[in-house]
């Protein structure tokens, strides 16, 4: 055998008889699984937000039931990219799947939890007329000492142009979750009338 072989050879056999080399030789997978269950970690505790909408006035009438109709759609492709998640891992190891099924079900729960959840307007806000005596009653709910604690309170309105625009209550000032959806929502309900008003088809959006 040639000389270069058989050092490389001895040399292989002195290190893999070390412990390190088994150590790192069982690193990798185990950095794959810790590196794909923190972001299910993440997800999972992350608060589901309690939200209140409010239409101000009958201009804003139907903007609350299009963020509603976004946040279903948003559940529906969150359980479906669940439900692709776990089949995958089954797929990739059936064994731990079956073995695991409790595991399993709640890397499903944490990929399908959603954002947040809708829940009806205290009266308070409900009766109070756009302006200050609204705002203080907002932030009386948006306190952890209210009776009826919110995460984050929505106002709905359409400006000059018929545009719909939100003002957004939350507890946390860094917390743009609400406020990100609630617009992209409205932008899709606003392209969507727009292009109806064309006499263009909006049904796949």
């Amino acid at each position: 055998m040639n000389r270069t072989l058989l050092i490389a050879r001895r040399e292989y056999m002195a290190y893999a008889r070390t412990v390190g080399f088994w150590l790192s030789l069982l690193a990798f997978p185990a950095f794959a699984v810790i590196g794909g269950a923190v972001p299910l970690l993440i997800r999972s505790s992350e608060p589901v937000r309690a939200v209140v909408l409010i239409e101000e006035g009958p201009q804003a009438s139907g903007l609350a039931q299009s963020v509603r109709d976004a946040l279903t759609n948003e559940a529906e492709r969150r359980q479906q990219r669940a439900r692709e998640a776990a089949e995958r891992a089954a797929q990739a190891n059936p064994a731990a799947a079956a073995a695991s099924p409790s595991a399993t079900q709640g890397a499903l729960s944490s990929l399908s939890k959603p954002k947040m959840r809708l829940v009806e307007a205290p009266a308070d806000i409900a009766s109070a007329a756009p302006g200050p005596d609204q705002d203080a009653a907002v932030r009386r709910h948006l306190s952890d000492d209210a009776p009826q604690p919110l995460n984050a309170v929505v106002l709905l309105n359409r400006d000059a142009d018929g545009k719909p625009t939100a003002r957004v209550w939350t507890d946390r000032a860094t917390d743009d979750t609400v406020e990100d959806f609630v617009r992209d929502a409205l932008a899709a309900n606003n392209r969507k009338t727009v292009f109806e008003a064309a006499g263009i088809d909006a049904g796949g959006l």
